[in-house]
């Protein structure tokens, strides 16, 4: 790791702890001048976890995520969106993210579908999810008064806010990085103070998700009939702790 001599915030590296191993795994002519990236540590991590015994304190899975940096989030750039189409092709994310239609869509399409221009004309919002310098997933928001189609038309309320996240790699899962998502999504929508309630709409089928919003505040309120089918209907209304800038 090399030492920040700039006036910037010094990189999550330098908060981080790192295994012998993975230090000594850095080529000679790098080290003191570069970083490991979050994508290293992590991979050092399972396999150092995988190692120990299941009743091993430093090998559970919160002992193995708790230097991980924190899970940020960028704007979307229609550059991102080669490596969108890339992930929306995943069969982990396609499965609830419009099935066979997006696993068979053409690069032209989701250009169409997902240029920043045709996705503000809809009110929605995307962003790329971090993890330090890696990009590890998508998410996105959007005004859910008045977003057509079959959605969300006894909403009222113009504060309201939907949100859709979806990790990048199969191997990201079950690690409490969804939850990070969904928890820096909810800072920043808050941060708003016209923002007054985020809903999300994961399938019944998918315990997953729904494990996932609600370590991140979201409570269910009932099971909904959507144009995707049937869905939990999961609110975050705004705590104490949450404050608009």
């Amino acid at each position: 790791m090399a030492a920040s001599t700039s006036n910037e915030p010094p990189c999550w590296c330098a908060r981080a702890v790192f295994s012998a191993e993975l230090l000594a795994a850095v080529p000679p002519f790098a080290r003191g001048k570069a970083c490991i990236c979050a994508r290293c540590v992590m991979a050092s991590e399972q396999a150092g976890a995988s190692a120990k015994a299941p009743g091993d304190a430093d090998g559970s899975p919160a002992a193995a995520h708790r230097e991980l940096p924190a899970v940020t989030l960028r704007p979307m750039t229609d550059d991102d969106i080669p490596m969108l189409h890339d992930w929306l092709a995943r069969p982990h994310i396609a499965r609830w993210w419009r099935g066979d239609a997006q696993r068979q869509a053409t690069l032209d399409e989701t250009r169409a579908q997902y240029r920043r221009e045709v996705l503000a004309k809809e009110r929605v919002t995307p962003y790329i999810a971090m993890l330090g310098d890696d990009p590890i997933g998508y998410a996105q928001s959007y005004v859910a008064l008045g977003c057509g189609g079959g959605w969300w038309e006894d909403e009222t309320d113009p504060g309201v806010r939907g949100i859709d996240q979806s990790l990048a790699r199969p191997e990201l899962l079950d690690k409490g990085l969804g939850t990070k998502l969904a928890s820096a999504l909810v800072e920043l929508l808050f941060s708003d103070p016209e923002v007054t309630t985020i809903q999300t709409d994961p399938s019944p089928d998918n315990p997953r998700a729904i494990r996932c919003y609600e370590k991140a505040g979201f409570r269910k309120v009932r099971t909904v009939t959507t144009p995707d089918g049937l869905a939990v209907y999961m609110v975050r209304t705004r705590l104490s702790g949450d404050q608009s800038r």
